[in-house]
């Protein structure tokens, strides 16, 4: 009879930038409906509407992104998030959120301007 192994989760929290560094990036995050330990960072540009939902406790993140009809084109749902920084390079503006789990890690950059995009990477670690 094999014995099932104790695994051991390592915690991690999650580090969101704070909201006045986000602001001054030009991203005002909104409270979570009744919560203030989340927010929604919503952005429009080229056509497409991005809604980005943070749930700190949680360490999870919700990414859609709508056409301008606004009809939905992406919805992704990741927990194990670590960190949420805004990174500017020049003209451009961009999201990064970083997930650490026990043998996962990866990166999930949104970008906002000039144009919108997702970048999304998962590994083995």
């Amino acid at each position: 009879m094999k014995r099932l192994q104790e695994v051991a989760v390592t915690y991690r929290q999650f580090d969101v930038e704070d909201r006045a560094e986000l602001a001054a990036a030009g991203l005002e995050p909104q409270p979570l409906e009744g919560d203030e330990i989340g927010g929604v960072i919503s952005w429009e540009g080229s056509g497409k509407q991005v809604e980005l939902s943070y749930d700190i406790p949680g360490r999870s993140v919700r990414i859609k992104i709508f056409n301008d009809n606004r009809q939905l084109e992406l919805d992704i749902f990741r927990e194990g998030a670590v960190r949420l920084r805004s990174q500017w390079e020049g003209e451009k503006l961009c999201l990064q959120i970083i997930f650490e789990v026990d043998d996962l890690a990866g990166k999930i950059e949104v970008g906002l301007t000039p144009l919108i995009y997702m970048r999304d990477s998962m590994l083995f670690v």
